[in-house]
């Protein structure tokens, strides 16, 4: 996976000379579900416009992000804050 994110962030450097700080983080998809092709653009350089929604939710993902969206806000940022941290063992492997 090491490899991976090295070529990554290499790619974005020589390419689009940008420094990806956080390549372990989810990318965005700028392609159809079933395309042959897939542009995937780091989330850190992406920006969402005040009023832009997301309608493509798939469907085995719709209640987790239903439970997380209906938690109190403090508890939210607190479960925000846990999965982000380098003490998570999934985040800590990268």
């Amino acid at each position: 996976m090491q490899i991976l994110i090295q070529i990554f962030q290499e790619h974005f450097r020589e390419a689009h000379n940008l420094v990806i700080r956080f390549p372990q983080i989810v990318g965005v998809s700028f392609e159809k579900r079933n395309s042959d092709r897939q542009n995937v653009v780091p989330a850190e350089l992406c920006e969402v416009e005040a009023g832009q929604i997301c309608n493509r939710i798939p469907d085995e993902l719709r209640p987790d992000m239903v439970k997380f969206s209906a938690m109190k806000p403090n508890a939210r940022k607190q479960r925000i804050v846990e999965e982000v941290s380098p003490k998570n063992p999934w985040y800590a492997r990268f």
